[in-house]
């Protein structure tokens, strides 16, 4: 999934997404201590979609709060 369709989708979704790549990064490790792994990269590329994934929620939590904090008020007004 790529960056921009990650910004698209809704908090649920991208947990759900999130959750999803964990399992399956811990069932790769579990694999790659058990036997030989053809390809160990994948273990990199999940990685990477979590580190991602979790970046883009962080930027939507942070959009939310700025929304529903109010405006500072001027320092200097009466």
């Amino acid at each position: 999934m790529k960056l921009e369709e990650m910004r698209g989708k809704a908090r649920e979704d991208l947990a759900k997404a999130g959750a999803d790549a964990r399992e399956e990064l811990f069932k790769k490790r579990y694999a790659m201590s058990v036997e030989s792994v053809e390809n160990s990269k994948t273990i990199r590329e999940l990685r990477k979609q979590i580190a991602r994934i979790e970046t883009v929620l962080t930027e939507k939590a942070r959009a939310a709060a700025s929304q529903a904090a109010p405006a500072p008020a001027a320092a200097g007004a009466k």
